[in-house]
């Protein structure tokens, strides 16, 4: 019974220094590396090995330019490590890992695939070119509203003095209108004077042709008077002038 303790309790103590016979150095147990795809980062793995065993390294990752490496025994060994992007690899965060006997981890590495160096020059000049043409737009902008704002102000005006021109000119033919109107009426009354002027003038016509024939008939009868006597010539002729003076008098008077 006491046989088997011990030989459990020094199982032990050889287990445990099975497993602290391989470390890497303070600090190195979680790297993180940042770098494009398509590009290869570098650094120094410390490692203590006192038995000689080998590590493996997953699928971007080379110890001293292959996957897996036998440690020389009995000391701190300091390896050259890289990590290989692939071209082409997505943005984002990846995980590769060095091993001890495919199981135990010694290093975790957390590697960030960033954009490539001439993405960013790119992105930065098309940023560059997003703000000219912003402060482009603004100025173009501005000015479209000053132009727009001048044309507006031009058209109110040119619309009010139009507008006001329009009132005026509508006045002017209300009132040229009214001037017709009252034309058209005065023409009208003028035409009914002149029409009453004309048949006046008729029957002006008619007693004249009438008094003439008077005239003619007392010239007539003058003449027999006169051959008869003197007197009664001489009375033919005053009755004759007074009827031409009434006759007369009368047409001066409607003309």
């Amino acid at each position: 019974m006491r046989r088997a303790i011990l030989f459990a309790f020094v199982f032990l103590i050889l287990q445990a220094g099975a497993a602290s016979a391989l470390y890497v150095q303070s600090g190195q147990e979680a790297i993180k590396i940042s770098a494009e795809a398509g590009s290869q980062s570098t650094f120094f793995l410390v490692i203590r090995d006192i038995a000689g065993e080998t590590i493996t390294a997953s699928s971007w990752t080379a110890i001293e330019g292959n996957r897996s490496y036998r440690l020389p025994s009995g000391g701190i060994v300091i390896l050259n490590t890289s990590i290989s992007i692939p071209a082409g690899q997505g943005i984002g965060t990846y995980t590769e890992t060095i091993k001890h006997d495919g199981s135990y981890t010694l290093t975790t590495i957390q590697v960030t695939v960033t954009i490539p160096t001439t993405e960013i020059e790119k992105l930065r000049a098309l940023a560059d070119v997003a703000g000219k043409i912003s402060s482009l737009e603004s100025s173009l902008t501005s000015k479209i509203d000053s132009k727009l704002n001048s044309n507006l102000n031009n058209i109110q005006s040119k619309l009010t003095i139009f507008s006001s021109d329009l009132s005026s000119s509508i006045k002017e033919v209300k009132s040229y209108s009214r001037q017709i109107n009252d034309m058209e009426r005065e023409k009208t009354s003028l035409e009914n004077e002149i029409q009453g002027l004309s048949t006046t003038v008729a029957t002006l016509k008619n007693q004249t042709q009438h008094l003439e024939e008077k005239n003619d008939e007392l010239e007539t009868t003058g003449n027999i008077l006169r051959t008869e006597s003197p007197v009664l010539f001489f009375l033919g002729l005053l009755v004759g002038s007074f009827g031409i003076f009434l006759f007369y008098r009368r047409l001066h008077k409607y003309l």
